[in-house]
């Protein structure tokens, strides 16, 4: 949903650099330094979890 979301927000004249996403994601250490919430090079737990669309834009399936 949020895919779709996005792309109809850049549909309608949307800067990507002003589309937040909240990314969920299972955070076990909270740290980092498991890695279960990385999304490309972001940590979900450190980095986020809210993302600017520019920011994950090219990451091959950051909605998964």
């Amino acid at each position: 949903m949020m895919k779709f979301t996005t792309l109809k927000l850049i549909d309608l004249g949307f800067i990507p650099k002003n589309i937040y996403l909240s990314m969920e994601r299972n955070m076990s250490c909270g740290l980092g330094q498991c890695g279960h919430c990385m999304i490309g090079k972001y940590y979900v737990c450190k980095d986020g979890p809210v993302f600017k669309y520019s920011q994950i834009k090219d990451i091959p399936n950051p909605f998964i």
